[in-house]
């Protein structure tokens, strides 16, 4: 199975099973790219709301664009459609050569602090959220676009009043509880996909990736005064990634998932890699920079 079909069936995992309509989260308030704000409470009761996760770097996504973007003049006034970027590792200037290039004409969003990812409990991308007038989740799945447009057809039927379907969804059932030891502590937040996935679509981010985990390598083997974990962001990632990712980068210090995100969330990691320093934990440094001068300047423990 090549790397296209590892990632497709990986995230359908997570498309399988079913539960109960769950309630779209209340008091969503999203800003878009041109300043314009979107109450997406709004809309509960008189119009159905289309959310679709994205990212500059995401393959599927980009092939998906002009999917999207048909859609939207499809439903133009009758549901309301918005482009959510996923706000990792992606900047404003990214996100406006994708609307220019795909002529995007919904309102795009940024999701700066992660927040309505973590409320929607994302673990990739692409990723469709239907939302129906009563405002009860219709639809949440990865990867195609086919059951979205179904889901957008029923929902455009339901009546307000009725119980909706069951909507798709997935669980996270273990919990990241990070340590905090005293004294230094490093992490090193990372992505185990960084490396491979980007290598083409992102080849500097992919070089800095490997050049980070090398450099947290050496300098962890230098330094054992400093307690050091791995953070992996739990995005296309199960453990058995994390096993392939530690004997690829033969990394000999603990690694684990933040399987709920929370850990992540809290930290505001909005970029993989990043090397965050804790005293008696509390954070007194962090960096994406992974320049050995630099950080040995910044930071002369790490270096010692």
């Amino acid at each position: 199975m090549n790397l296209r079909n590892l990632y497709y069936f990986f995230l359908l995992l997570f498309s399988m099973e079913t539960f109960g309509a769950q309630t779209f989260p209340e008091h969503v308030m999203l800003e878009t790219v041109n300043g314009a704000q979107i109450d997406v409470d709004s809309y509960k009761g008189n119009t159905p709301v289309y959310i679709k996760f994205w990212a500059t770097w995401c393959r599927d996504c980009i092939k998906q664009m002009p999917h999207l973007e048909a859609t939207q003049k499809k439903y133009k006034g009758k549901i309301k459609i918005i482009a959510v970027n996923l706000g990792v590792n992606d900047d404003k200037k990214s996100v406006a050569e994708v609307i220019n290039k795909f002529k995007l004409s919904m309102d795009v969003v940024i999701d700066k602090d992660g927040e309505l990812a973590q409320k929607l409990n994302l673990i990739g991308t692409p990723y469709h959220v239907v939302v129906n007038k009563s405002g009860q989740i219709a639809y949440k799945g990865y990867i195609d676009t086919n059951p979205v447009d179904e889901a957008l057809q029923k929902v455009l039927l339901d009546n307000p009043k009725q119980t909706p379907h069951q909507a798709e969804t997935h669980s996270v059932n273990a919990e990241s509880k990070p340590n905090q030891p005293s004294g230094r502590q490093a992490i090193f937040y990372f992505a185990t996909w960084c490396d491979w996935y980007l290598k083409s679509s992102r080849p500097s981010m992919s070089q800095q990736c490997v050049q980070s985990q090398n450099l947290v390598n050496e300098l962890q083997a230098k330094n054992k005064a400093i307690a050091w974990k791995g953070v992996a962001t739990r995005l296309w990632t199960n453990e058995e990634d994390i096993r392939k990712y530690a004997l690829r980068f033969n990394v000999s210090y603990p690694i684990e998932i933040d399987t709920t995100n929370q850990q992540i969330f809290d930290s505001q990691i909005r970029r993989f890699p990043t090397l965050v320093l804790l005293d008696n934990g509390k954070e007194v440094f962090r960096t994406s920079d992974f320049d050995e001068t630099k950080l040995c300047k910044a930071r002369m423990e790490f270096c010692k």
